[in-house]
């Protein structure tokens, strides 16, 4: 408890993706919450300075992968706000 949505990101990315992220990742604006009954999810900018991690939970993250713009596109949602998430984080880094 007390934690911000900040230092509760970086804590997922680091247990998610082990301790290689820890001083490669640097987070950028929240884009997004979406608040639903059972959880509210905050959706910030994440930049990576690094190459390609390796996924420590593979029971949380079935793939991962790079994505240029083009392809962000063409990704499969499974919720109606996803691509407009994509969309905006682009802006954002553009």
């Amino acid at each position: 408890m007390g934690e911000s949505f900040e230092a509760c990101l970086k804590r997922e990315l680091i247990e998610e993706f082990g301790t290689v992220v820890e001083d490669k990742i640097k987070i950028g604006p929240k884009i997004f919450e979406n608040f639903r009954s059972d959880r509210n999810d905050h959706f910030y900018v994440v930049w990576f300075d690094g190459d390609d991690v390796i996924v420590q939970a593979k029971d949380e993250i079935l793939n991962h992968r790079w994505c240029s713009p083009e392809e962000v596109k063409l990704l499969i949602c499974f919720f109606g706000f996803e691509y407009e998430i994509c969309k905006k984080a682009l802006s954002v880094v553009r």
